[in-house]
């Protein structure tokens, strides 16, 4: 491996080490395709949301619901979206 890409990957890892997120207070909304998480739903952010979070499953794995479902996805996010900006 050159030394620049050990310096790059050394200084990833490092900070990567180093990361300690805080907990965020509001409401997640998670859209995971249905082949991720099953047996952890919230994929251990649970921990870190104080708001809650919701979880939406998307068609296909990883790349199928980039690529064949993505009305699906596109779909679901605007409802999402929708709901989330909506006045009461």
């Amino acid at each position: 491996m050159a030394m620049k890409q050990r310096r790059v990957r050394d200084g990833y890892m490092d900070t990567l080490l180093r990361y300690r997120p805080c907990r965020y207070k509001g409401r997640v909304i998670m859209l995971n395709n249905e082949t991720y998480g099953n047996g952890d739903p919230t994929l251990g952010w649970a921990d870190l949301v104080g708001g809650g979070i919701d979880v939406h499953k998307i068609p296909g794995d990883h790349e199928a619901y980039i690529r064949r479902y993505v009305k699906t996805a596109a779909v679901q996010l605007k409802a999402c979206l929708e709901k989330a900006t909506k006045c009461e």
